[in-house]
């Protein structure tokens, strides 16, 4: 039985699209992959290898612009659709392009080079596998020791023996695709390594740009979400920053309220909290603090269902106000801000 493959046209946020093909396994996938190439004639095999080993391949040819930013669109592409890939593999300059988006997609657990130039090297937390012909007539195999050598551990490197830079004998491919599937197996049945940022306390979230103008990847425990701003500034492909802020505050408005209506056996069927949030003068606020400028206002509208007496619904609005995330933008906040290493 042939493998589904559907050829897509991914949008690119500067204008035009990329032509790639999705190739999916007819079994379980174990994880999804992105394949940017410069050999065209090998692709079909590759992909064929890696979706019989449960991979599942969304693999494009690589330009000489913008490679970096259609690795990223076309990883964007399966976290939107499938979900976040887990291998990036780049073949010729394809590499090079992998190697930099892996700082770009937090949810990488392996980079894979085919007789790629040396380039950036992964960031520590993602395996790598350099693999290169050693007779390789465009890009000498020297360029194999520098990525291997400036890599940091865990690598490995697999000489591809008689192949030539395009992989164009399919044996040569079918290996080269083996080879990768039997390596990725070990880095796609462990837990992703975590991201060393020095923040071991409290809530732990990071924030990356992925690719697409101002949008951003949100990675908070196993969950993923996008940021992003309206058109025309972005493209909307994601909730503001301060819809994400509202929906803070109201999601745990509505969890309190549960919480305690639960705790107090109160006969709360359902609960829901309207936000809305604006720049209003500090002289239209009577019981404000500030008095000259502007100041910031929520507003807050909770709807309670159920067979709620006055008392019940007083003491649900009172413990309202009263949630965690509330309390936290109501009290005294330090935040400290400081460089990476």
């Amino acid at each position: 039985m042939t493998d589904p493959k559907v050829t897509l046209e991914l949008d690119r946020p500067q204008g035009g699209s990329l032509d790639a093909l999705m190739a999916l396994p007819t079994g379980e996938v174990r994880a999804y992959a992105v394949l940017a190439h410069r050999s065209p004639g090998s692709v079909d095999v590759i992909a064929d290898v890696l979706t019989r080993a449960g991979i599942a391949v969304l693999a494009f040819e690589i330009g000489a612009a913008g490679a970096v930013a259609d690795v990223v669109l076309a990883a964007y592409h399966l976290r939107a659709n499938f979900e976040p890939p887990g291998i990036l593999i780049g073949h010729s300059l394809g590499g090079v392009a992998v190697l930099s988006a892996s700082h770009l997609v937090p949810e990488i657990r392996a980079v894979v080079t085919i007789n790629a130039p040396a380039g950036e090297i992964p960031p520590p937390r993602t395996a790598l596998l350099v693999m290169h012909a050693p007779n390789d007539q465009q890009v000498g195999i020297q360029n194999a020791g520098h990525l291997f050598v400036a890599a940091r551990h865990p690598k490995s490197f697999i000489a591809l023996d008689g192949a030539d830079h395009s992989l164009s004998a399919a044996t040569d491919a079918v290996y080269a695709a083996t080879m990768i599937g039997a390596w990725v197996a070990r880095y796609l049945t462990t837990p992703a390594p975590p991201v060393a940022s020095g923040l071991t306390t409290g809530h732990h979230v990071l924030v990356r740009e992925n690719g697409t103008p101002y949008a951003q990847t949100i990675v908070a425990g196993r969950h993923r979400l996008t940021a992003d701003e309206p058109v025309p500034l972005g493209r909307d492909t994601g909730p503001t920053p301060y819809d994400l802020l509202l929906a803070s505050l109201g999601s745990c408005t509505s969890m309190t309220i549960r919480m305690y209506a639960e705790r107090k056996q109160i006969p709360l069927r359902d609960v829901s909290v309207e936000l809305r949030h604006a720049r209003i003068h500090a002289k239209d606020c009577e019981n404000c603090e500030t008095t000259n400028g502007m100041l910031d206002r929520i507003d807050l509208r909770i709807t309670l269902d159920g067979d709620l007496t006055p008392e019940h619904r007083e003491k649900l609005l009172a413990i309202a106000g009263k949630c965690p995330v509330h309390r936290t933008l109501h009290s005294e906040i330090q935040i400290r801000t400081a460089m990476a290493d």
